[in-house]
């Protein structure tokens, strides 16, 4: 596994978690600081699956 891809899954596993409210706003911190593009993009694609979990629900 690369750095990258560690990096990914210790956020998701962290994400995992937490309540849908922690886990949006630890997911918008993580997005103000995180400098690679890669983990951005997980981090977005997150961020938009538990946001469509609650306007489904």
């Amino acid at each position: 596994m690369t750095g990258e891809q560690i990096c990914i899954a210790a956020e998701l596993a962290c994400i995992e978690r937490l309540s849908r409210e922690e886990a949006l706003q630890h997911i918008e911190d993580r997005l103000l600081k995180e400098p690679n593009d890669a983990v951005r993009r997980a981090l977005k694609r997150t961020y938009h699956n538990l946001f469509e979990r609650k306007e489904l629900a």
